[in-house]
């Protein structure tokens, strides 16, 4: 083990193949640790800490510093100034200091996905924990997730504008609202509470959680997946989502709805006013076709996982899928086409016994 002194001036200063005691003073130094298990100190000066191989500490002391550990099990430590803390292999402790610190997996070459209470999950490349950091930034080129699923329930909820690379925290208890920059995120699962999410140009994914949401896509081909939540959903006129007990999301330019995997999942056009527009819908191909929208005109949507629909109290034309499909009877001249499966049409909640349907169900 080296026990290795810069000086008060610009130094570049390099270890052993040991685990080293290296540190700087004063000056902006260039210090690179090689194998072993090294104790990198900058102090002074806006200074370059590397770790490269073994598990490393690094402190930056003062000044604006940059710290990588490199592979191994590493502890970074930003101290004073806005420091950069490079996002390495290995399941490392990043705690930035004071200062605007941030948590900087660019070129990680892996997705990463921010999870709750400071936990980066890098898939092949560890997991960090990450503390005291006011930005975060995602592996280029990765669609990198933020994922708000906290194991038994929280209070804390999601404010997340990705368009604007920011992400607020809600409700944190001891401290309210915790504010954080993140850039080169894609990908969106919030809390089980009261979420607001908004997307950017990418093609966003955003999974569908309990509590009452705004989801809205932004630019981009846009997804709501609620395949993983367990109760079966129905999305109803205006873009509004009923969860049942989960609770009730409103979505805004999203071109694709996946339902609960598992679950008889409907699309219901009955609720709310119906005005001019009508449903083209055929669950076979997984379409959905709102027509005549004031505005608009024609919207299609892809719609997964959807086994039974209701149409509006204009004419509509519905199809089904190989799944037993049961079609709410609406006002209107419609056309209901069951394809496979034992499927069924029920006037039950129609309230009007001369209602005059076409019925084409195989």
């Amino acid at each position: 083990m080296a026990t290795i002194t810069g000086t008060n001036i610009d130094e570049t200063l390099r270890g052993t193949a040991f685990g080293d005691d290296i540190s700087g003073i004063g000056g902006n130094d260039n210090i690179r640790g090689r194998a072993g298990d090294d104790l990198i100190q900058g102090n002074r000066g806006n200074d370059t800490l590397a770790g490269n191989g073994g598990s490393d500490t690094l402190r930056g002391g003062n000044g604006n510093d940059q710290l990588d550990g490199g592979g191994g099990r590493d502890l970074l430590r930003g101290g004073n100034g806005n420091d950069d803390l490079i996002g390495s292999r290995g399941n490392d402790t990043v705690n930035g200091g004071d200062g605007i610190d941030t948590a900087n997996y660019a070129d990680l070459g892996e997705v990463i996905t921010l999870q709750a209470v400071g936990v980066v999950d890098k898939g092949n490349a560890g997991t960090d924990q990450i503390e005291n950091i006011e930005v975060i930034v995602g592996a280029t080129g990765q669609d990198n997730v933020i994922d708000g699923t906290v194991s038994g329930g929280a209070t804390s909820a999601f404010d997340i504008d990705l368009s604007a690379e920011s992400l607020t925290v809600t409700g944190i208890p001891g401290l309210g609202n915790v504010n954080f920059t993140v850039e080169n995120f894609v990908n969106v699962i919030g809390t089980s509470n009261t979420d607001t999410i908004v997307g950017n140009s990418s093609d966003n994914l955003f999974g569908g959680s309990e509590g009452n949401d705004t989801l809205d896509g932004g630019s981009g081909n846009d997804t709501a997946d609620y395949s993983d939540l367990g109760e079966a959903i129905t999305l109803e006129r205006a873009g509004i989502i009923n969860k049942g007990a989960a609770g009730t999301d409103q979505i805004l330019n999203l071109e694709t709805i996946i339902g609960a995997t598992g679950q008889e999942n409907a699309i219901d056009g009955s609720t709310g006013t119906s005005g001019v527009t009508s449903f083209d819908i055929d669950l076979s191909q997984e379409t959905l076709t709102v027509e005549n929208i004031p505005g608009l005109g024609n919207q299609t949507f892809k719609i997964i996982n959807f086994v039974n629909a209701t149409g509006t109290s204009n004419d509509d034309n519905i199809v089904g899928n190989d799944s037993n499909n049961v079609f709410g009877g609406s006002q209107g001249d419609d056309t209901f086409d069951g394809q496979g499966g034992d499927d069924t049409v029920d006037y039950s909640d129609l309230g009007r016994l001369n209602a005059q349907k076409w019925l084409s169900l195989n």
